[in-house]
């Protein structure tokens, strides 16, 4: 019994301590709105959504913890589970998109040096839309 009460202990304050984190990252993404900035101002709903889903995600296992609810532990479960392998997809395709193997080797340099118009014309124009660069391809 003292297993199973230490363990929803930790949960509920891993938990609490992430909804915590996620009312600041919601916040940020309210910060962010207020700029003039277009690539912050993008990057709000993001932001802000992310913010959302974490604090869900804590507040279904930091209830579920609290209140011994089965259900919402293997909600919390599945919803980590999704958001972990979201992380991979994100994350294989991060290394598809800008992995092109075309870097130029440097003289006196043992690394390759990797320019913008190296990679694809849309992702060039995603991180650089308000550029000289950007706008021409």
């Amino acid at each position: 019994m003292a297993g199973s009460s230490t363990s929803t202990f930790v949960i509920r304050w891993i938990n609490f301590l992430t909804m915590i984190l996620a009312i600041l990252v919601v916040g940020f993404g309210f910060w962010m709105s207020t700029h003039n900035d277009e690539c912050r101002r993008s990057l709000t709903i993001p932001v802000m959504g992310l913010g959302g889903v974490i604090f869900l995600m804590s507040l279904a296992g930091f209830v579920g913890a609290w209140k011994n609810i089965s259900c919402l532990l293997w909600t919390y479960l599945i919803m980590l589970f999704v958001v972990l392998v979201a992380i991979m997809v994100f994350t294989v395709l991060a290394f598809i998109i800008t992995n092109t193997g075309t870097g130029h080797a440097v003289p006196g340099s043992r690394y390759k040096e990797y320019r913008l118009q190296d990679y694809s014309s849309w992702f060039v124009k995603q991180a650089c839309p308000n550029s000289l660069f950007g706008k021409f391809l």
